[in-house]
C-alpha cells in the first residue's frame, strides 16, 4: 500500500467537518489508514493484501478530493502532533463514551509519522476540529449488551490501569 492511501485518508479526516458539516465521513479516511497499517504490520497472503488495497482505493476514490493540490512542505510534524494532541486533551476522559476522538487522533498521528510529516496548518486544524467535535458528546450507539443509559452511567475507575509491557 502506498503513501497516497495515507495522504488521502488524512485529507478525508481533515476535510470532513468543513465539507460535509458532519463527523461521519471521517470513517472512510480512518478505514483507509487502518487498512494501510493492517497490511504493513501483518503477514498475509498476497491475494488478501491486494483485496485490502483495492477496497481501500475504491473507497478513497469515492470519498476523497484527490485532485486537490498538496504542498510539498507543510506544517512541521512536531507542530502537527502538538495541535492534534492538544485537541484531544479536553475530551480524553470521555473515551468510555465515544472513543472516536482517540481513533481519529491515533490514526492521524500514525499516518503523519509514517509519512514523515503531512499537511498544512489548515488541514491539521481540520483534524483537530473533528476531534474536538466529540467533546461532551453522548454515545452515538449502544454497545453490545449495554443500553445507552448504561453507557452514560459508566465512570472512570481510578483502579483501572493499562498493564505495563
Amino acid at each position: 500500500m502506498g503513501r497516497s492511501i495515507l495522504e488521502d485518508g488524512l485529507l478525508i479526516i481533515s476535510q470532513c467537518k468543513s465539507m460535509t458539516g458532519d463527523i461521519w465521513e471521517a470513517y472512510f479516511g480512518a478505514a483507509a489508514i487502518a487498512g494501510y497499517f493492517f497490511v504493513k504490520e501483518n503477514s498475509m497472503p498476497l491475494d488478501t493484501v491486494n483485496r485490502i488495497v483495492a477496497q481501500s482505493e475504491t473507497m478513497l476514490d469515492k470519498h476523497s478530493s484527490r485532485g486537490a493540490a498538496h504542498p510539498v512542505f507543510g506544517i512541521d510534524p512536531g507542530d502537527a502532533e502538538k495541535m492534534i494532541l492538544e485537541s484531544l486533551e479536553p475530551g480524553i476522559d470521555e473515551l468510555h463514551w465515544v472513543g472516536h476522538n482517540v481513533i481519529y487522533a491515533a490514526l492521524g498521528l500514525l499516518a503523519i509519522q509514517e509519512l514523515g510529516g503531512w499537511g498544512t496548518k489548515e488541514e491539521i486544524l481540520g483534524i483537530s476540529t473533528l476531534i474536538r467535535s466529540f467533546d461532551k458528546s453522548i454515545p452515538g450507539r449502544s454497545w453490545l449488551g449495554y443500553s445507552m443509559s448504561d453507557v452514560r452511567e459508566l465512570e472512570i475507575n481510578e483502579k483501572d490501569y493499562f498493564p505495563l509491557l
